[in-house]
């Protein structure tokens, strides 16, 4: 008789439908499992990302360069791809630093991340330094595995190191804003100028008082010059094309070291109003050597001042000096000159003492101190700031991006070529281990890293020692810090403690050193010029970008101090009290205990946020000093202005002070993780030390023959949820020795005052 339920249930689509579904199952298991397949191998397919990540970032490059080259002209070594407003060309440099700090960051992780495959050994050449009594690192970043490595992996390992560098100095130079500032004339006027009143020029032989520190501004002007720029303004005043301004706005717009969206003044005076002059002798021959005579009678024009900004080379005097009261007992020259909290909006007589005129441009004629200021009239010009771009830098970026994608994908084509995988991850390492012990090692499974961590003289724990001999177990739990050498901590913390400290004092002496508040690069124009004579594009930047490197030291040593501590934290999460865990090895089994995941030591919890911060510090260091390129239009005759380019570098004290918190704030979470954390007890703290894991990893101690025969590890132990602890009691030995290593089933702690081996 037929059992009921070997019957299969009727189904109006018959057998066909149920084998077509069948299929279609088999083909989405099939690809899932391919899927899967592929994800094990972790570092290569975060290197293959790197690969497409790379190239990505190469075509962005590639685009923006051939976009600006054949849309824009080149112009001194550089190109400006904007030109206008000066707060849109701000926004647009901005804009573009931020996403370059974006792209280099991911080409940059990728490339320390591939820097550390290639940096990690392989089981051969693991046992070949071993053999030599050397221990390799193990899930960490490493300089001394290059001397045990292959050839092309450490030839690959510096071509990435040394590709690193341009993109560090050069990437955030790419883009560059140019500020604009115009000289100007200000010009006291009565009311009858603003209705075409006439006025009276000096004549030719009084010289015109126009130099500012030795540097002829005016002397190449004639009458007929000044009268074209005074007929121009009138007519615009009559036209009603000048901005009229109240005395404060007045003196708050022109208050300012760059002026890049106005020109020329009208200053009307008040005669009726005038009080006398309290310190100047009418008689004194000075006035009249320096051209200070009294404008003519019926003149609407009474004084014409000139606003130079000061070219290279000289102590600074202000764009804005002709601003300050011509009163000297209101002028304090000790501090800034004429700060706004000064100004007398209501008496304002600008002019300046004259001891201090012929240095800032001097009048022209006239000396209008009787007659205070009541209103103005301002000239807005359109704005010529610039968003420019460097093609050289950008192919000296794109050079480098290229090696790094070649790089990454000759990184993934060794790994495939050769069967003898790298051991990328602790897990790596410990199956390694366990299915192969290493015969150096044996003997020694309380060793730690700190144990094999000498170089003179040579650790002991390389030189073989009797089998009744076993290393007594202290106990005790360390803190993070154990994991990192002393030196490293010598090193680290005050450098990194200088650094944060330069940083933020140069903001706090420059806020003591200046009365007002740096809010754009005018001010800093003004207090921050950190050399006096200009100098070039090329020069500027790469000076400019010089303390990248120190935030790359920054990043590489607490990457480095993040890896080791992870790393060991890791290693000593196995220890017996905790649940079993399978290995997290780069390529696991399908269907084990076995993990994999995309980073090789630092977690992406500890990861990201560590990249953001170092992002914004690179882009707040790009901003701390920085090369600004200035264009300077000059009065010139017939009112053609032609622009003077100067480069300088500045800095700024609120970026510093930012970028020196922040940077310290990275540093104290680190000492707090180090100093606060502490390991699991009951295992040492062999992790990221092939040595000391190869010693933990060994299925039993040394015995005479006669005694017991030797064990060996279960050859799927690698692929089982695993735990470290004694798996020989040492009160069960004869010697009243114990062992310790991996194992899947029941283990116990060690025992304090205890000897295992």
């Amino acid at each position: 008789m037929t059992d009921t339920a070997d019957i299969p249930l009727m189904s109006r689509d018959g057998p066909e439908a149920t084998m077509h579904e069948e299929a279609q199952q088999d083909f989405w298991t099939k690809q899932k499992s391919n899927f899967k397949s592929n994800a094990r191998a972790a570092w290569k397919f975060t290197v293959a990302s790197g690969v497409l990540a790379g190239t990505v970032i190469l075509l962005i490059n590639i685009v923006t360069l051939a976009v600006v080259y054949s849309q824009h002209h080149s112009t001194n070594s550089s190109i400006p791809f904007f030109t206008g407003r000066c707060t849109t060309a701000s926004r647009v440099v901005t804009g573009a630093h931020f996403v370059i700090n974006v792209l280099s960051t991911i080409l940059l992780a990728y490339s320390n991340f591939s820097m550390q495959c290639l940096a990690s050994p392989t089981r051969k050449e693991v046992d070949l330094a071993h053999k030599k009594q050397h221990w390799l690192s193990i899930g960490t970043p490493s300089i001394r595995n290059l001397f045990f490595v292959s050839k092309t992996k450490a030839a690959l390992w510096l071509v990435l190191a040394v590709s690193s560098f341009p993109l560090h100095l050069i990437w955030n130079s790419t883009v560059f804003q140019t500020k604009a500032s115009y000289d100007y004339l200000a010009i006291s006027v009565t009311e009858e100028f603003l209705h075409g009143a006439t006025w009276t020029l000096p004549p030719p032989s009084m010289k015109y008082q126009s130099t500012l520190h030795e540097v002829p501004l005016l002397e190449s002007w004639t009458n007929e010059d000044v009268n074209d720029v005074l007929h121009a303004l009138q007519r615009e005043a009559l036209e009603s094309k000048l901005e009229k301004l109240d005395l404060k706005e007045c003196i708050k717009t022109y208050h300012t070291n760059l002026l890049s969206d106005r020109q020329h003044v009208l200053l009307v005076s008040d005669s009726s109003t005038a009080a006398p002059t309290p310190s100047y002798d009418p008689d004194d021959p000075t006035l009249d050597s320096l051209g200070l005579n009294e404008a003519p009678a019926n003149s609407s024009v009474a004084t014409i001042y000139y606003a130079a900004n000061p070219p290279s080379g000289d102590a600074f005097i202000p764009l804005y000096y002709w601003l300050c009261d011509s009163r000297p007992s209101i002028i304090p020259y000790s501090t800034q000159p004429c700060p706004l909290d000064t100004f007398n909006y209501t008496g304002w007589l600008p002019g300046d003492d004259f001891e201090w005129l012929d240095r800032n441009g001097g009048g022209m004629f006239g000396w209008n101190m009787l007659a205070p200021v009541r209103s103005c009239y301002s000239q807005k010009v359109p704005e010529r700031c610039k968003a420019s771009i460097i093609p050289v830098f950008l192919v000296v970026v794109i050079i480098c991006n290229v090696i790094k994608i070649v790089s990454f994908a000759s990184a993934l084509y060794i790994s495939r070529k050769h069967k003898d995988q790298p051991l990328c991850t602790t897990g790596d390492a410990i199956q390694s281990f366990l299915q192969h012990p290493d015969p150096c090692t044996k003997g020694r499974c309380l060793a730690a890293k700190e144990d094999y961590d000498k170089w003179l003289p040579r650790s002991k724990e390389w030189i073989p020692r009797l089998i009744t001999v076993g290393d007594v177990w202290t106990g005790g739990r360390y803190r993070w810090r154990k994991a990192i050498k002393k030196w490293q901590w010598i090193v680290f913390l005050p450098t990194t403690g200088g650094l944060m400290a330069i940083l933020i004092a140069m903001s706090v002496l420059d806020s003591k050193v200046s009365s007002t508040k740096i809010t754009d690069i005018s001010e800093m124009y003004r207090s921050n010029r950190l050399n006096k004579e200009p100098i070039n594009v090329l020069r500027g930047f790469l000076i400019g970008n010089t303390p990248q490197l120190v935030i790359s030291y920054l990043y590489l040593a607490l990457n480095n101090i993040m890896s080791t501590m992870l790393a060991m934290a890791e290693w000593c999460n196995y220890a017996v009290g905790g649940p079993r865990k399978g290995l997290r090895v780069s390529t696991p089994e399908r269907n084990t205990a076995q993990r994999s995941s995309y980073f090789l030591s630092v977690p992406y919890k500890w990861a990201i946020p560590s990249a953001v911060a170092l992002t914004i510090l690179h882009w707040l260091v790009s901003q701390t000093v920085f090369f600004a390129n200035l264009e300077i239009y000059r009065l010139q005759p017939r009112g053609v202005m032609e622009p003077l380019p100067s480069g300088y570098l500045y800095q700024s004290p609120l970026a510093g002070a930012i970028a020196g918190s922040l940077g310290s704030a990275l540093v104290v979470a680190l000492i707090l993780a180090a100093f606060a954390q502490k390991y699991p007890a009951n295992i040492p703290l062999s992790g990221c030390c092939s040595a000391s894991i190869a010693a933990a990893c060994h299925p039993s101690r040394d015995l005479p023959d006669d005694r017991a025969p030797p064990r060996e590890f279960d050859p799927d132990l690698a692929y089982l949820k695993l735990k470290w602890g004694v798996v020989e009691e040492p009160d069960e030995d004869a010697d009243g020795i114990g062992h310790a290593t991996f194992a899947a089933d029941d283990i116990s702690p060690l025992i304090e005052e205890k000897a295992y081996a």
